[in-house]
């Protein structure tokens, strides 16, 4: 693309060291990523400032994305606050084309996740492609639909924590180490972990029991 760089070696490096990022609000990327009931009260912090604080309707119901989240979560078994987060993440505040449902060649096709959106300008397309093919032609579809690759490919796949799906450095945690990252933005985890934060903060739930 346009607008990103390939990193620095001091820059990998820094992101890289966990130590850099023990702090009250950075400690979230090393949460485990499992599902937990209690997190669910969290999601529509997480949402409440992008496009996605609201409902949507389609196929005759209407659904706020919070709850289209805590529905996918369950059925993956993983955190339904990191799937919001990484939705936002990948979406951004304001949404991407990929959530839209209205790029040509590929309208009524969501990708809420970015997943298949492979590194260059105008990845996305890609990722709508990947979800043209799964059949994600609506937005629970790719909502619960990427849950579930997230699931088996990442968090239920020993790489359980935001940390671990960009830096995948462990060899006793999974039999691919260094393989299979997440995002190419090496800075994704902390910004990720800041968002979540925000929103247990907001809820009044930084003195929850969390796993880490």
């Amino acid at each position: 693309g346009k607008s990103w760089y390939a990193p620095c070696y001091d820059a990998v490096g820094y992101y890289l060291d966990p130590r850099n990022f023990l702090t009250e609000k950075n400690i979230f990327m090393f949460e485990s990523l499992a599902y937990n009931a209690s997190q669910d009260v969290s999601v529509a912090g997480v949402l409440s400032n992008s496009f996605m604080k609201g409902s949507f309707t389609e196929n005759g119901y209407t659904k706020s994305y919070a709850q289209a989240f805590i529905d996918a979560a369950k059925q993956a078994n993983v955190s339904s606050t990191h799937l919001a987060s990484r939705s936002l993440q990948e979406m951004g505040s304001e949404m991407s084309s990929a959530a839209s449902g209205t790029v040509k060649g590929y309208e009524g096709y969501y990708n809420f996740y970015n997943i298949g959106a492979y590194s260059g300008e105008d990845n996305y397309l890609k990722g709508l492609e990947y979800a043209k093919k799964q059949g994600w032609n609506s937005r629970v579809k790719a909502i619960t639909g990427g849950a579930l690759f997230i699931s088996k490919k990442y968090v239920n796949n020993g790489k359980d924590t935001i940390y671990f799906q960009k830096f995948n450095v462990s060899k006793d945690r999974t039999t691919q180490p260094y393989t299979y990252e997440y995002m190419t933005n090496i800075m994704a985890p902390e910004s990720e972990s800041s968002s979540i934060y925000s929103s247990y903060k907001k809820g009044g739930k930084l003195n929850n029991a969390y796993t880490f």
